[in-house]
């Protein structure tokens, strides 16, 4: 059972066990008929919950690092941290650090000796025990061990940031050291209680659009193959016609075809494996048009540099009347950073994309809104949420599976 190591009754302490002794699956399988339970399981929420507080912490560690005390004066413009070496190039990551931080409980309103207080949007950090990041990493260990790999990430992404921030350091090398691949794999793994449940939404809306089809399946982004994996199963009944899992990593796609070989050969027929790099020119990637009946993605098309013609191009690949189901992290609201993008905006690939002032105004991971625009601009039709939490206000929604029709 996981405790806060902060003491009881300390500001911001997060009582998880409170927090979801009035959760109830019944809303949800009024609002979701159509939904299998087994996705939205405490387990899931409890992991958001806590990974999120874990990175508020490492966010707390990295600006600690860069040599801000506690009580020392902070806010979102990132300019307060250029005295402490930010190169100008990072001011991007450094707000995304201070927006973090300032929505976070390790945070208080600095101290002001005037009877009018501090200025309006100033913070400053708490002040935390030494062992504070042990047991706290205890406690969650202690609560679902599957969650290892998620931590293991963070903390290297945590050392890797003042030198990144000072432009010391690309952010790759920080994250995709050889040493760092097995932490991917874990990371990406059906274990983790933390990603798996998109690739289950993403395979359960896929099935719902194969209609009982054998489709013929283009996967983009397949990674390690855990999503492969998972949406093979889901159509083990009628198996796909054809099915070519792509990704733009050599490394990525043999921990994919290893996975998949595991599978009975019933399950496993008619897959086949490419290289495929969305951001370079659609001729590259050797399909034809109308090739498709689902194009199928998890977490793979928010680092589409240009998201709008990457989208253009897909549906080119998918016959009329086919699919295109993407599982995805959500912004619950446009300007609220999300935890994920504590790790992956060290990458320039996902931070270098092109926005869109109504449907993407920077970078990172999309909110509802956003990829219901980007989908119909793109040209397809009939863009849906599943499930759709948010009109049915569950307004913190982190993962859907978005569905479009061609």
């Amino acid at each position: 059972m996981f405790r806060d190591p902060r003491g009881e009754g300390e500001p911001g302490r997060l009582d998880l066990e409170a927090m979801f002794t009035s959760v109830s699956k019944l809303p949800l399988r009024e609002v979701f008929p159509e939904l299998p339970l087994d996705i939205w399981t405490e387990e899931f929420f409890r992991a958001n919950e806590i990974l999120n507080l874990y990175t508020d912490f490492r966010v707390w560690t990295v600006l600690s690092r860069l040599g801000l005390e506690p009580g020392e004066p902070l806010s979102t413009d990132p300019g307060c941290l250029v005295r402490l070496g930010m190169a100008p190039a990072r001011r991007d990551s450094a707000a995304w650090l201070l927006a973090k931080a300032s929505r976070s409980s390790f945070v208080r309103a600095p101290e002001s000796p005037g009877e009018a207080g501090p200025p309006v949007g100033e913070f400053c950090l708490t002040g935390l025990r030494p062992d504070y990041g042990t047991r706290l990493t205890e406690e969650i260990l202690g609560d679902n061990p599957a969650l290892a790999p998620c931590l293991k990430l963070a903390d290297l992404a945590s050392a890797g940031y003042p030198a990144f921030l000072r432009g010391e350091i690309e952010g790759r090398a920080i994250l995709f050291s050889p040493e760092v691949h097995d932490v991917w794999e874990s990371y990406f793994d059906r274990k983790n209680p933390f990603y798996q449940p998109v690739n289950y939404l993403a395979a359960h809306a896929s099935r719902l659009a194969a209609a009982g089809g054998a489709p013929a399946v283009l996967e983009v982004g397949a990674g390690c193959g855990s999503g492969t994996v998972t949406l093979l199963e889901e159509l083990a009944g009628t198996p796909p016609a054809r099915y070519v899992a792509t990704d733009i990593s050599a490394s990525f796609l043999r921990k994919a075809r290893a996975r998949v070989e595991e599978m009975s050969a019933r399950e496993r027929a008619g897959v086949e494996f490419r290289l495929l790099d969305l951001n370079s020119p659609r001729p590259s990637w050797r399909l034809t048009d109308g090739e498709f009946d689902l194009v199928f993605a998890v977490n793979a098309l928010h680092c589409a540099r240009d998201l709008v013609a990457t989208l253009r191009d897909l549906r080119l690949l998918v016959r009329p009347g086919g699919h295109l189901v993407l599982g995805e992290c959500l912004r619950p609201e446009r300007d609220r950073p999300v935890h994920p993008e504590f790790i992956f905006q060290l990458l320039d690939e996902f931070r270098d994309v092109v926005v869109h002032p109504a449907h993407r105004p920077r970078w990172g991971f999309l909110d509802a809104a956003g990829w219901l625009g980007v989908l119909s601009e793109a040209g397809f039709s009939e863009p849906t949420l599943c499930p759709d939490a948010v009109s049915a206000g569950y307004r913190e929604q982190s993962i859907a599976a978005i569905v479009a029709r061609t």
